[in-house]
């Protein structure tokens, strides 16, 4: 004997079924419903995650593309890394130059801010410094290297962005 939905139908009319095989179906029918409904659930709460991850990474990457230009804009006017002290005289300001932001920055940067630091904190340290530390050919050589790290650093960040946001 074979299912048959008009059969079925017809005998659900006329009261074939007693009300424990009608209650049967609607379980059935409930039950599928709610497997539908749950995929759906599922579905969109997993789409909403992975929108919240992408928001997450691209103000990541724009906060450190905001530091970026900002070290660049710095570097670029080595006057910014020294403060006026005592006796008109210049002084270090490693603060400035070692941001609060050095975790956004790649190792290979941090290295370089690190050796600039160290040059510059050496011209700062010399006692009879004919020239400006920011004007000496090494710390030139250090500060144009760093630029260029900089600048790379920049270039695959906004490429990365636009790979999120486009």
């Amino acid at each position: 004997m074979s299912w048959n939905l008009g059969v079925f139908l017809i005998e659900l009319l006329f009261g074939a079924f007693d009300i424990s095989s009608i209650a049967t179906v609607i379980l059935a029918i409930a039950t599928v419903v709610l497997v539908v409904v749950t995929i759906y659930y599922a579905r969109t709460t997993t789409a909403i995650l992975i929108e919240q991850r992408k928001s997450r990474k691209i103000l990541h990457i724009d906060k450190k593309i905001e530091k970026l230009y900002l070290l660049k804009h710095d570097l670029r006017h080595k006057k910014n890394f020294w403060i006026v002290g005592e006796n008109n005289r210049y002084h270090l300001n490693v603060e400035k130059i070692k941001f609060q932001f050095t975790y956004l920055f790649s190792k290979r940067l941090n290295d370089k801010l690190d050796l600039l630091i160290e040059k510059l904190v050496t011209a700062d340290n010399e006692k009879e410094l004919k020239m400006m530390p920011w004007e000496l050919d090494y710390i030139k050589r250090i500060t144009d290297k760093t630029l260029e790290i900089v600048e790379n650093e920049i270039k695959t960040c906004e490429n990365e962005l636009n790979e999120l946001v486009g």
